[in-house]
């Protein structure tokens, strides 16, 4: 997390994908949070090994949350 932390720091984007982030429901919003931006966040199931998305939007773009219906378990 300090890398990506770094980066972001330096680089300061607009928007951060992040695949395979193997967050889990063990794994808390605010251990992921990255300070000036929006997180959403789609983690593979628990009895599932790996996977997980998570999107990051700087707070200024004022990004909300679209549920779709799609049926694949990871999106965001």
């Amino acid at each position: 997390m300090d890398s990506l932390l770094a980066t972001v720091a330096a680089l300061e984007p607009d928007i951060v994908a992040i695949t395979e982030s193997w967050a889990n429901e063990a794994v808390s919003d605010s251990e992921l949070h990255i300070q000036g931006y929006d997180m959403f966040r789609q983690d593979r199931p628990c009895e599932a090994r790996g996977g997980g998305v998570l999107l990051y939007v700087a707070s200024i773009l004022g990004a909300t949350e679209y549920q779709t219906k799609a049926s694949f378990p990871e999106h965001v």
